[in-house]
């Protein structure tokens, strides 16, 4: 139980706040899970533990800080509205930490709980009506522990000569160091941040910086941020900074690009800054505008082996391109829009890899296909694994590189496969606009929706197999076509799945067509089941095919080669038998299947090209069909891969 020094009650004026509103390697500096891999499992639930009956409608953060000690004293100014009547309310902060004070401007005997463990409860003498609005402060001090990938950090630069400090609170280390409510729910609609240190030192941190106060030996940074912010994007850090300035014209205007750079990186910094400007502006076309143009975007370099997108002011461990590329791509995913869950981190880090394989291509288009290639490695290298995060008390697998980075950024490069381009960045737009959203949270299926809104169709099975499904593909490519003139391409897609979870993967095909005339073409074909024969009028003689010159596709190395395809597919359903009834209701029987002793496959998709069912049948069988929606079905029947007949169905009432 932590221990208190004393309660008493304190008037305070009552604070308007409103909401306003190189090529480097893949991995080594971009992504969390580098560090990650090596932390312990936290059991932590969040939500369970944050008081849900509870608006943050504003935070004033003070600090006393010295770079050279680890240490931490402050007070937290809370401004909270209630949503239903109450006696109390629950904020988060470590045990390890010493909270000397709790007060009240309204209520002088206010009682502190703290026997849940990183919890405090604050107890009013009096029941709060709902939509009230209140306020508390709590100080505290002490060493802040360590979580995640260290939530509060000391280092040095410069060959060890100069100390620096910084936070790093994701995923749940904001409680670490900071009185909170610590939540992916809930966003304080806007933060003052005063951070006082011994004088030679500056301090970055989120929003404008509005002053800096000199007292003796002592110098005080005011911070001033008006926009929504997750409790785990509030940072800052301290060090002898050196300080410049680029500018960028937005939609919107001309804003500041703020440099916070260790003086010994200062020119590398001012090359990899600059470069960042056209990526911002190749970024708002994209997705939309900047979401915090009001204020700034900029860097802190901080001693930690990569980067952290903190709101406006992002901490880097150097200037790449990729890494300032990915984080800022993070201002748009991740923080105008927060995954509203860890399961669903790849709305963060899968969103922000791809933007920064976005920048290569709008920018330094021949990193573009390395960087496709690179990621594609990395995901085939095992055969397993889900972008969809099951087990979220462990950091490692939060921030896993090869599911939440690397096969959460193909998983949208394939959806702008299956979209174009048009529909797609549409899409985006659509996503990071949509005012249920923007400032706030975002589960997987609120993406989903917006995108098949512009898709017009579903994409439930796209999901279901790329993003909850584990493993990828693996195709075999036979074709065959007239050697010495025009005519019939035909092409036979045999897939294997590297995992169980997914029993075939549907996807459209790029396969480019290589002529004899000079005349060469990508066609596309739409795969939705294995051993399917396509047949193609080509006006031209045909020397080779390949399958995904262009690598659309997250897929295994597998084989294309030329051979003779001898096709009995598609034969009438009155040679092989009787299906009935159809229109059918619940059961479908199959009669007298001319099929030996052999077995087919029965598959049944719907009109999207979804597969909702799949068995295994014989001569004389009878098929389940009560659990189907009421519509139209394509039947499919195959043995051995190989496609022997298709035929509508009528499911009726």
């Amino acid at each position: 139980m932590r221990n208190f020094i004393y309660l008493y009650a304190f008037v305070f004026l009552l604070i308007n706040a409103t909401r306003a509103q190189n090529l480097d390697c893949i991995g080594d500096a971009v992504e969390k899970c580098h560090f990650a891999s090596h932390s312990p499992k936290v059991n932590l639930n969040l939500e369970k533990r944050a008081d849900a009956n509870i608006d943050i409608k504003y935070y004033k953060l003070k600090l006393e800080v010295d770079p050279a000690i680890n240490f931490i004293k402050g007070r937290n100014v809370i401004y909270f509205k209630t949503a239903n009547p109450t006696n109390q309310i629950q904020l988060n902060l470590r045990d390890e930490l010493l909270i000397t004070g709790v007060y009240s401007q309204n209520y002088p005997n206010i009682q502190v709980d703290t026997s849940i463990a990183n919890v405090f409860v604050i107890n009013f003498n009096t029941t709060l009506p709902a939509n009230h609005v209140d306020s508390v402060e709590i100080s505290y001090n002490g060493v802040p522990p360590q979580t995640g990938f260290g939530s509060f950090n000391l280092s040095r630069h410069n060959n060890d000569l100069d100390p620096v400090m910084w936070t790093l609170s994701e995923p749940y280390g904001a409680e670490d160091w900071w009185p909170c409510k610590n939540s992916l729910t809930d966003k304080a609609d806007s933060i003052d941040i005063v951070i006082t240190c011994p004088s030679g030192y500056r301090v970055g941190a989120n929003g404008l910086l509005i002053s800096e106060t000199t007292v003796d030996d002592k110098i005080t940074y005011y911070w001033k941020h008006r926009y929504p912010i997750a409790s785990y994007l509030v940072a800052f850090a301290v060090t002898n900074y050196s300080v410049y300035s680029d500018t960028v014209i937005l939609k919107n205007g001309p804003m500041e690009i703020l440099n916070y750079v260790y003086p010994e990186d200062l020119s590398q910094a001012k090359q990899g800054t600059k470069d960042l400007v056209n990526v911002m502006i190749e970024f708002e076309d994209m997705v939309g505008a900047y979401p915090f143009w009001k204020e700034k975007y900029g860097h802190t370099q901080f001693g930690w082996g990569g980067g952290m997108e903190h709101q406006t002011m992002t901490f880097v461990i150097n200037y790449g391109f990729e890494l300032l590329a990915h984080e800022l791509g993070h201002q748009w995913f991740g923080d105008k829009i927060t995954c509203g869950s860890w399961q669903d981190i790849w709305l963060n880090e899968g969103f922000a890899t791809y933007m920064s394989g976005l920048a290569y291509e709008r920018i330094r288009p021949i990193y573009f296909r390395p960087f496709l290639n690179g990621i594609r490695s990395s995901v085939i290298s095992q055969p397993d694994g889900s972008v969809y995060v099951t087990d979220t008390a462990n950091v490692g697998r939060i921030f896993n590189s090869r599911l939440s980075y690397r096969k959460g950024a193909y998983i949208l490069h394939m959806l702008r496969w299956v979209m174009g381009d048009t529909k797609f960045f549409e899409g985006l737009k659509s996503y990071t606009s949509d005012t249920s959203l923007a400032y706030s949270f975002a589960r997987v299926n609120q993406f989903r929706e917006k995108m098949e809104q512009k898709l017009g169709t579903s994409l439930v099975g796209f999901f279901d197999d790329w993003y909850y499904g584990q493993g990828f593909p693996t195709y075999n490519i036979q074709y065959d076509a007239p050697e010495n003139t025009s005519g019939q391409l035909k092409i036979r897609v045999n897939q294997t799945q590297s995992h169980a979870s997914v029993s075939f993967y549907e996807m459209p095909l790029p396969i480019k067509v290589f002529s004899s005339s000079g005349v060469d073409s990508i066609i596309r074909i739409n795969n939705t089941y294995n051993g399917q024969l396509f047949t193609i009028d080509y006006p031209y003689i045909v020397d080779s095919i390949q399958l995904d010159p262009d690598i659309w596709v997250l897929r295994g190395n597998g084989t294309t080669r030329r051979e003779t395809i001898i096709s009995t597919s598609n034969q009438s359903l009155s040679q092989l038998g009787s299906l009935y009834p159809n229109p059918c209701r619940d059961i479908l029987y199959l009669d007298r299947l001319n099929i030996g002793e052999e077995t087919f496959v029965l598959s049944i998709k719907n009109i999207f090209g979804a597969k909702v069912l799949e068995e295994r049948v014989d001569s004389r069988s009878k098929i389940s069909v009560s659990t189907l929606p009421v519509g139209l079905y394509l039947v499919e029947l195959y043995r051995n891969n190989e496609s022997m007949a298709t035929f509508k169905i009528l499911k009726s009432n």
